[in-house]
């Protein structure tokens, strides 16, 4: 060891003054460098201890996460096995996702031991366990990033950062996002921006890049982001996620015509469902094509015009009236009024069957000359959350001054202005909840409805839930919005 040499060659130097004073302070010298030295080994054998621990903990977390897996491809086995009885099935499956919720918390937990007992040996100067350590710490970097856990995307890149070298290579990696471009029809105008949480709420923030198409940007930050293209006063948003070093490729399809009272939703990959009660607990990418779809849900003033197109068949017109629900009372008679309040043509329209609206949407069609429908299950959950897997249509956050007023209540569209997503579709939350043409999967005679009531407590979360509803009956909460699907 160096300071041993230095202290041997001292006491042999030529000149006396440079040795030593006596024998006893070089023995002191050399005992001084024993106990260092001893303390130096010790330190190191302590260090290395905690490696091989935090090494063992890393087994037990590649295990458990193997466990993990198989718990969720059983969860899924249990959501899509039709034989058995429903409810045995349901509480099956509720079980299932407790265990998965438990097995999660679990393989947390001995990551971060196992984080702070690499980080421990390091500290004592032990730069073995460094590489591991940081592959963890951007692994889990990587899963705040695809989550938007903006707490521990800072945690883990404060970590990070304490790691770097003097070439800064972690902080270029975590400064790095990926490839941008989009192609469609050339030149048009585009911008591009960043989207950022703003008192509680998702929305455009700093521009990225702008000019017109095909428009390519060498780097745009990892999350979410918006391209909104413009030609001749006609506008599309085209939402975007940026993973890093993935290069985002758009293509969207320019909308060959414009409806008023629509926006167009461009076609491609977008994450669907999520919801704790139904779903695995993780959104999964899925792909759809282009359409337009409804801003509002249709009004009362909008289903009155086709009772009145009705007229001269009686019949017909009394079998699609609103109603209450099984017992036939009207719901724009006195009993509904005492339990909605009063007619009002801007509020959603409700108390009505799948076959009402079907019907509806039909009479609509040969009367404007498009060819409307109701929206599939994936069609408007891809409408309310955009593509990056959001909880609500303004964002991460449940916000009630966003969704809710002082008492339950149907509201005329448009009150509440923060419900609205992505694409600029609204009461998604607080008009009503809205029929789709999507059958249930565990049960073929009911069809999904999706979105939340403003006039009802909320005991789900309206983007990700799908609830049951058998089409053959009405509800005062339960109405519908159209889209008219790309030719």
């Amino acid at each position: 060891p160096r300071e041993l040499d230095d202290i041997v060659l001292q006491s042999l130097a030529m000149e006396p003054r440079d040795r030593q004073e006596t024998a006893l302070a070089l023995a002191a010298d050399l005992a001084t460098w024993q106990s260092r030295a001893r303390l130096i080994e010790k330190t190191r054998e302590i260090a290395r201890q905690r490696a091989a621990r935090a090494q063992r903990t890393f087994a037990v977390v590649e295990k458990e996460q193997t466990q993990l897996d198989q718990m969720r491809a059983r969860l899924v086995e249990l959501q899509t096995d039709p034989r058995g009885d429903d409810t045995e099935r349901l509480r099956r499956a509720v079980h299932q996702q407790e265990k998965i919720r438990l097995q999660e918390d679990q393989i947390e937990a001995h990551l971060a031991l196992a984080v702070r007992q690499l980080r421990l040996a390091l500290d004592v100067g032990q730069p073995e366990p460094r590489d591991r350590l940081v592959a963890v710490l951007k692994s889990r970097c990587l899963r705040a990033e695809r989550t938007r856990d903006v707490g521990a995307m800072a945690y883990y890149a404060h970590l990070l950062r304490q790691l770097d070298d003097p070439d800064e290579t972690i902080t270029r990696w975590l400064a790095r996002g990926a490839a941008f471009s989009i192609h469609t029809r050339p030149d048009m105008q585009v911008v591009v921006q960043r989207i950022i949480e703003r008192k509680r709420r998702l929305e455009p923030g700093p521009t990225l890049g702008q000019g017109h198409t095909p428009l390519t940007l060498p780097d745009v930050p990892v999350g979410s982001g918006l391209a909104t293209l413009t030609h001749q006063k006609v506008s599309l948003r085209v939402p975007f996620i940026v993973t890093r070093d993935r290069p985002v490729e758009l293509e969207p399809e320019w909308p060959t015509r414009t409806h008023d009272g629509f926006v167009p939703v461009p076609g491609g990959r977008f994450l669907y469902g999520g919801d704790p009660l139904t779903d695995t607990g993780a959104a999964r990418s899925a792909r759809i094509g282009p359409y337009h779809i409804a801003i509002h849900p249709i009004t009362c003033g909008e289903y009155a015009e086709w009772l009145e197109a009705l007229a001269p068949t009686p019949d017909q017109r009394a079998a699609r009236i609103p109603i209450m629900g099984r017992d036939g009372l009207p719901l724009w008679g006195p009993h509904g009024q005492a339990r909605l309040g009063p007619y009002d043509p801007r509020r959603p329209v409700s108390g009505v069957t799948l076959a009402d609206a079907h019907a509806y949407a039909q009479w609509r069609s040969k009367r404007d000359g498009v060819r409307y429908r109701l929206p599939t299950s994936a069609e408007w959950e891809k409408a309310a959350r955009g593509v990056d897997g959001r909880a609500w249509p303004w964002g991460d956050h449940y916000e009630p001054d966003f969704c809710r007023a002082e008492r339950p209540a149907l509201h005329p569209i448009g009150r509440f202005p923060h419900d609205q997503s992505p694409y600029g579709v609204c009461d998604l939350v607080t008009g009503v909840i809205e029929w789709t043409l999507t059958a249930a999967r565990d049960d073929p005679g009911a069809c999904y409805v999706r979105g939340g009531c403003s006039a009802l407590d909320l005991h789900h979360q309206p983007c990700t839930a799908r609830l049951t509803r058998d089409p053959r009956e009405p509800s005062p909460f339960i109405g519908f919005r159209l889209v008219i699907a790309a030719r």
